[in-house]
């Protein structure tokens, strides 16, 4: 069950296409970062992962700009990673 594009931007609250392929690049960089961060293939099916990939894709959607420091990844994301990783 991948996730949809409308899923995503009714997530993030757009409402037009002209970032599409943005979302598009940074759902791909989001499943990226989960398989390196040793996230197994067979979670990809799990509303979970899913979950993930939006909070990845959100995170760096609203943090575009690259003066902007960002200490800590939200602790809900951490907590989702360390499910799907052990569990």
């Amino acid at each position: 069950m991948p996730l949809s594009m409308d899923l995503l931007k009714s997530h993030l609250r757009i409402d037009g296409s002209e970032d599409d392929d943005y979302l598009a690049f940074l759902m791909s960089s989001a499943e990226e970062y989960l398989s390196e961060a040793g996230v197994p293939e067979e979670k990809k099916e799990t509303a979970k992962y899913q979950l993930a990939v939006m909070l990845l894709v959100a995170l760096n959607y609203e943090n575009r700009n690259p003066g902007i420091k960002i200490d800590e990844v939200n602790f809900s994301l951490i907590s989702i990673i360390l499910q799907l990783k052990t569990g």
